[in-house]
């Protein structure tokens, strides 16, 4: 029994002991020791880069205002980091975990601004541990950025409201433009900030003030470089981003939505969507419990849902990657940690924070350590970011041996992993042209022509090539491929010599 209560009198003491360290003191610790973890566990991962992380690599080899697919933030972003400790896999990710981070921060003070700093303290910590930042936190993409514009950005307009300082306007324009920079997703924030400027009689008057003039001339003065890129280069960006809502097919699609709508469970996780869930059901008795936050509520609420019924309705007419929805958790983080806290269920708050950190410790091990993947039978999940060193080996040490005047493939992804693994130092590396209507980066900026294609080595995952055939005087194969991805998977590589491209009667 002494022992007992010697060991209660000690858990006692720590308790305090921790409850005297300021909360924010508490979020950087505890948010330090996950980015800490995740930037070891990117270090030690032999995980190859994907196509779209190899892409973005070869993008930040020329820096420029816009590039065909995406705006330029995330290549400047990778150069820099390169540019600091070179151009391994791990350097190239580092970003992530940093960001995501600093990100959480920034959600902190978001939380403390509208509500408390208790809620603040967990928004944080709620946000660092989502399953999609988890696994986000393990590559680098264009949403790692886009986010920590998105919580800068809401931070600075909630300010600005409430304070109605021209510096905090000045701030959120900084923010959108640079979300714009980061991906073309950043202009719902307009529409979400227009909508509850419209529908809040106590703000409104802010549409048509200097302030609001002063940031959506910031946020168009940090985004115009992209703009006059993509009007020399006649819109590609713009083009391919509307594109990827797919609305010229068959539309309706029920399943294509009810599948979209699943992975929500698994973005933001099971018990903080379906507690938004639950809330927007029950809305009306929400706002009646919120009091004198009702309009913090209704400003969270219209930097949430016009999203996720956006994405839901794309969803619907054609298809919406799960991540589209996104900038839709920013709000939604500190708005669930409210309604859960009110509502006094702070132990499912727990439960769903330890649950997602504990998550968070298994990503960062598999990504670590990826044979823990393969013992789970999940193999599948990793094969885009395994054996395209190998692929780089062969085709690296083939054309230091030969004469070629290029090295040729005709997908994209395959053609971003040669331009990094490959790395070739002799030959350049061109894309395949259908029809002399690009499609993507490569094709726009590298693709074959009579001269790069008198001696090629082709490389390709289709035995199957009769559209090379065609254009060449002469494709011979020269040897296949098996590369082993984990878990019983290879891929199947093909590599031919072909010689003399022949002009085609299309262009």
């Amino acid at each position: 029994m002494a022992n007992d209560h010697s060991m209660g009198a000690r858990l006692a003491t720590v308790r305090t002991a921790i409850n005297t360290v300021p909360l924010w003191h508490q979020t950087l610790i505890l948010v330090g020791i996950l980015v800490s973890v995740r930037l070891v566990s990117v270090i030690l991962s032999p995980l190859n880069l994907g196509g779209d992380e190899a892409q973005y690599w070869v993008w930040s080899q020329t820096p420029d205002f816009g590039y065909f697919s995406k705006p330029p933030l995330i290549a400047w972003i990778i150069g820099t980091a390169t540019w600091v400790c070179g151009d391994s896999e791990a350097c190239i990710r580092a970003p992530a975990p940093l960001i995501h981070g600093v990100t959480a921060l920034v959600i902190f003070h978001l939380g403390k601004a509208v509500f408390d700093e208790v809620t603040g303290f967990w928004s944080a910590l709620v946000y660092a541990t989502l399953p999609a930042v988890s696994l986000s936190s393990g590559l680098i993409s264009t949403d790692v950025p886009l986010l920590l514009c998105w919580s800068v950005g809401l931070l600075a307009v909630f300010k600005w409201l409430e304070s109605a300082q021209t510096r905090w306007a000045l701030l959120a324009g900084a923010a959108i433009g640079f979300g714009l920079l980061a991906k073309y997703a950043m202009v719902y924030f307009l529409g979400c900030l227009l909508l509850f400027l419209l529908i809040s009689p106590d703000y409104r008057h802010r549409l048509w003030s200097g302030a609001m003039a002063v940031l959506v001339l910031m946020a168009f003065l940090v985004f115009v470089p992209n703009l006059l890129w993509n009007w020399a280069n006649d819109f590609p960006t713009i083009a391919h981003t509307a594109s990827n809502a797919n609305l010229g097919g068959s539309l309706f699609h029920p399943m294509k939505l009810l599948e979209f709508f699943a992975g929500q469970f698994g973005v933001f996780g099971p018990i903080l969507f379906g507690t938004l869930l639950a809330g927007v059901i029950m809305l009306g008795a929400q706002l009646r419990k919120a009091g004198d936050k009702r309009t913090e509520t209704v400003f969270l609420l219209c930097f949430c849902l016009p999203i996720l019924a956006f994405a839901l309705s794309v969803a619907f007419l054609s298809r919406a990657n799960a991540n589209w929805a996104a900038p839709a958790y920013v709000a939604a983080t500190v708005l669930v940690v409210d309604w859960l806290r009110r509502a006094e269920w702070n132990r499912w708050l727990t439960v769903s924070t330890a649950g997602h950190g504990a998550i968070a410790l298994l990503v960062a091990a598999a990504l670590a350590v990826p044979t823990i993947v393969d013992a789970a039978g999940f193999s599948n999940a990793l094969k885009r970011v395994r054996g395209w060193d190998e692929m780089g080996t062969t085709v690296s040490d083939l054309a230091k041996k030969n004469p070629y005047t290029a090295i040729l493939s005709d997908h994209r992804e395959t053609i971003g992993e040669l331009f990094y693994y490959a790395n070739p130092r002799w030959q350049p590396v061109v894309m395949w042209d259908w029809d002399w209507h690009p499609r993507n980066h490569y094709e726009l900026n590298d693709r074959i022509t009579p001269v790069t294609g008198r001696y090629v080595l082709f490389v390709s995952r289709s035995d199957q090539i009769p559209h090379i055939e065609k254009r060449f005087e002469s494709v011979e194969p020269m040897q296949s491929l098996d590369i082993p991805l984990g878990g019983g998977l290879t891929r199947k590589i093909y590599l031919y010599e072909a010689t003399n491209l022949q002009p085609s009667a299309d262009r």
